[in-house]
């Protein structure tokens, strides 16, 4: 899998994706859709609240092929890099098992 790590401008917040146009797409309905189960998470609440447009940075390109275990790896060291949990809009570990994903969408 080759991907995409960046960063949405203005905000502190980084993802990871491998169709950057299918991505942005995805953050704008987040946005907008408040029957989305993301509709409600500090970013799209932030990005509604100051009314700001998704605009990506790309911060690295990954043209090898690689498990999406790298990929996550990654994205975590972008995300420590930046602090963009405690000092961010990211929610989370990129890195997070799925028992711990459900666990932190309850919350």
């Amino acid at each position: 899998m080759t991907f995409i790590i960046y960063k949405l401008k203005g905000i502190n917040y980084i993802g990871s994706t491998n169709d950057v146009k299918r991505r942005k797409r995805e953050h704008k309905s987040h946005i907008k859709n408040h029957k989305c189960k993301h509709y409600n998470y500090k970013l799209y609440n932030f990005i509604r609240e100051n009314k700001l447009k998704i605009k990506m940075k790309v911060l690295g390109t990954y043209k090898h092929p690689c498990s999406s275990k790298i990929q996550r790896l990654v994205e975590q060291f972008y995300i420590n890099k930046y602090d963009s949990i405690k000092n961010g809009l990211n929610s989370m570990d990129a890195f997070v098992s799925n028992k711990e994903l459900k666990k932190k969408q309850k919350k």
